[in-house]
């Protein structure tokens, strides 16, 4: 209570009340503290701080140690500041999304969700760098929430002696997430890890589809004329019929019959000459040379030109009045390119089969697709188009290689979409109305909590952060528990008070509470056995994890080769980049809405995130293992989530080392954004030969556009490559051993509390748990048998074939 009131007197009051208290804010004299005040831990660090106790840095925003103390408490530091940090980001990453929402729902008012219309390129870079901004953000939020529900799964010391107490051999994890904790916690904290979880949801499965980007397909038709077409005065005889108007043999697309495009396009090509003629003479069509021409217009998917003419001499062509195509002209042969083929990957696959006409003399349909033999047609002297020559006039076009190009650019139609359901949906399951004040933040001196020095209270006002920024705030202010999260802070806990559970078991393990015969008690023979860094995790979390990942690898790889079956026959990987817009990878039969697109798209990014949270708590249990080993062979102090004292160090990111923590993050991030290249919404918006939307075809019909999903084979073999290695890898690290010389405790909350039984006896306030540490042989217990322990004064080494397990009082 005393120091409860002390800190809310400012400097100048505690000076006047005592003389000796010193500018910095530090109390000169000691305060006579009683048995009882060095047991309560909370009541002790509030009575007595000196300067090399404090953490070497703690700030936020900027905001020095002391500040934070000011305006936030004391109690607002170590893991609760974590815990607070997180929710300002949270509340940031919200009020972004709203303002995102708010902005976008303004800019595509009337616009059917389109933020920007235009350049191709454009679109990409931006699509490119809003998705790098929401998988900053949505990493931002998803490390809040994986830190905060550790803290929340982490068990107190009174959760623990009941665990301890209520059966044998049970015991809690201390320093890895998991679930095992949660039928032993407060139900409180049970509620909020399981809604913090629930609330990853929306992230993983529509955050990515709230902006995309679609591509523009425009149709064209695609002519071979003479160079005398472009000198006439006028386009002679355009108009005329198309010759054998009546034949029913394939022509001008995929197996389609001249007649049937002929009755369902009436007037095209007669618009299309036309068009091409003036725009020729009037010199608006852009040249391309006969290899750019194939570069241009081999793809399925065309964005940025339309119709085309392939001009060829003269001399290789029969008169007009011989013309076999349309009499009159000079216009031999013509083709058209159906945009709507891009909804049908084996159509999409010869939708510009034209290209390379010349070396399949068979009917289009028949022919291998042409994604296969560009390469081959890019090899000959001389560029020549045609199908079967049934007639002498349409063999005489196929004798003429094309000289060069005229192209018509179109106007380019890509778009970047704002999705306004899946971005309201997103902003609704983030929001949080609080429009009452949270009781546990009245500043006042508890009489509840003795622990707590004080709580908190703010004005009632209308709060509308998100739920994660909500729990997380909830967290950092009004849960009293004070959890051990980090091996250090367990044993801290242990030295300070003893666990009489764990009496006489100095050379406990965390194999010997896994047994299901039973533990042993009493004392043992020192084996030094071995030890393996798999060894540290249960075999139970090994198996879990590793099957998993491989039935994931075995499923991944599995679709892969599907996919890889329906790919024509030729098809090279490297034509396919990662998240690639091409109608030969899309998936057929999807359902035509966005949302069911989006969810079933980022599906593969919830199973990852599970499968990462297992492989993060494997690395954190063997490095948390290595940590443990280390304290046989080094004096040092402990790393505690709390405020540190005396010799104590600041934690890790909990229990992860950094040099671990940062890479298995990238890791993290790389994988979820390759499994986004790999599976991925594709949106296409069709436009016909003369720019106006769809596809202008009746066999094709299809509105506007058109949503499916897509793949990439070169994405989903990386992470095939990059999931398989980590496999490796951490079976690797599984078999690297320890240092001999301790028994391997793991996360084990009995074996931990077995190794923490010191025979130092507290006789003024010096805590043995503020002192540099080392573990080993401390002396002989009362029984005559050896004693190990955490201690501060030195300690002998332990020897094998002894027995150990000595009474500590």
């Amino acid at each position: 209570m005393f120091g409860s009131i002390w800190s809310l007197l400012p400097t100048t009051k505690r000076s006047a009340i005592h003389p000796q208290w010193k500018s910095d804010g530090n109390l000169e004299m000691q305060v006579p503290l009683t048995a009882q005040s060095i047991k309560n831990k909370t009541s002790l660090d509030s009575l007595r701080q000196s300067p090399n106790s404090r953490p070497k840095t703690m700030s936020i925003f900027g905001l020095p140690k002391r500040a934070a103390e000011k305006y936030l408490g004391p109690r607002l530091t170590g893991w609760r500041f974590g815990v607070l940090n997180f929710a300002v980001w949270a509340s940031v990453v919200f009020f972004i999304n709203f303002v995102a929402m708010v902005s976008g729902l303004a800019a595509t008012s009337g616009a059917k969700g389109v933020l920007f219309d235009g350049d191709c390129d454009r679109v990409k870079r931006l699509n490119t760098g809003l998705h790098l901004g929401i998988n900053i953000l949505s990493t931002i939020l998803l490390a809040g929430s994986n830190y905060t529900m550790q803290c929340l799964s982490a068990p107190t010391r009174s959760e623990i002696d009941s665990a301890h107490n209520r059966k044998p051999g049970v015991y809690l994890d201390i320093g890895v997430p998991g679930i095992r904790n949660l039928g032993y916690i407060s139900r409180r904290r049970v509620i909020l890890w399981v809604a913090l979880g629930l609330s990853s949801l929306p992230l993983h499965l529509f955050y990515n589809s709230a902006v995309f980007g679609s591509v523009s397909s425009n149709g064209y038709w695609v002519f071979s004329v003479g160079e005398a077409f472009l000198h006439d005065e006028q386009c002679t005889n355009c108009s005329n019929e198309v010759m054998h108007q009546n034949d029913t043999k394939p022509r001008f697309t995929d197996g389609v019959p001249r007649k049937t495009v002929l009755e369902a396009i009436p007037g095209e090509i007669p618009m299309a000459l036309e068009s091409l003629w003036s725009n020729a003479r009037a010199g608006t069509l852009e040249r391309l040379e006969p290899a750019q021409c194939i570069d241009e217009y081999a793809t399925s998917i065309q964005s940025n030109r339309k119709n085309l003419l392939l001009v060829s001499s003269d001399d290789n062509f029969p008169l007009p009045m011989e013309n076999y195509f349309i009499h009159g002209s000079h216009v031999y042969w013509a083709a058209k390119f159906e945009v709507g083929a891009a909804a049908e990957s084996a159509a999409a696959s010869k939708a510009f089969q034209w290209v390379c006409s010349m070396l399949d003399k068979k009917h289009e349909y028949l022919a291998t697709p042409c994604s296969v033999e560009v390469e081959d047609v890019r090899k000959q002297n001389s560029w020549r188009v045609g199908w079967l020559c049934d007639k002498q006039g349409l063999c005489a076009m196929s004798r003429s290689p094309v000289e060069y190009c005229l192209s018509e650019l179109a106007q380019p139609h890509c778009k970047l979409h704002f999705e306004p359901t899946i971005a309201t949906i997103i902003t609704i399951l983030n929001l949080c109305k609080f429009n009452s004040q949270f009781p546990c933040l009245r500043r006042r001196n508890s009489t509840k909590h003795t622990s707590v020095d004080y709580q908190y209270e703010i004005e009632p006002v209308l709060i509308f952060p998100t739920v994660k920024a909500g729990i997380m705030f909830y967290v950092a202010f009004c849960v009293h528990d004070e959890p051990l999260i980090t091996m250090g802070d367990a044993v801290a806990s242990f030295l300070d008070k003893k666990d009489m559970a764990t009496k006489n078991m100095c050379l406990s393990t965390l194999a010997d509470f896994q047994d299901r015969k039973g533990y042993q008690m009493g004392p043992r023979q020192w084996s030094d056995k071995r030890y393996r860094w798999k060894d540290v995790t249960s075999k139970s979390r090994r198996i879990t994890t590793v099957v998993i990942f491989l039935l994931a690898l075995i499923v991944v790889s599995s679709l892969l080769k599907m996919g890889i079956d329906n790919l024509p026959s030729g098809t090279t990987f490297s034509q396919f980049g990662f998240g690639a817009v091409d109608p030969e990878t899309s998936i057929q039969y999807m359902p035509p809405d966005l949302i069911s697109n989006a969810v079933i798209a980022n599906t593969p990014q919830l199973v990852l995130s599970f499968l990462y949270f297992n492989y993060n708590a494997l690395f954190t249990a063997m490095l948390m293992g290595y940590e443990w080993v280390s304290y046989s062979r080094k004096r040092k102090g402990l790393r505690v989530t709390r405020q540190p004292s005396g010799a104590q160090r600041s934690t890790y990111f909990l229990q992860l080392p950094y040099r671990f923590g940062i890479p298995l993050m990238v890791l993290s991030g790389t994988l979820h954004w390759l499994v986004s290249q790999s599976i991925f919404l594709i949106a296409i918006d069709f436009y016909d030969a003369f720019g106006n939307p769809g596809t202008g075809s009746t066999y094709f019909d299809f509105s506007l556009d058109y949503k499916t999903l897509g793949y990439s084979p070169t994405a989903i073999i990386s992470v095939i490559v990059l999931a398989g290695l980590m496999v490796i890898s951490i079976v690797a690290f599984g078999y690297t051993p320890y240092k001999r010389g301790m028994p391997l405790a793991g996360s084990c909350s009995m074996a931990i509390s077995a190794a923490c039984h010191p025979m130092e006896q507290v006789d003024d306030i010096e805590i043995i748990a503020e002192k540099k540490l080392q573990w080993g042989v401390v002396g002989t217990g009362v029984d005559g048998l050896g004693h190990c322990a955490f201690s501060a004064e030195d300690v002998g080494p332990i020897v094998k074939g002894r027995l150990y397990g000595g009474d500590s009082l």
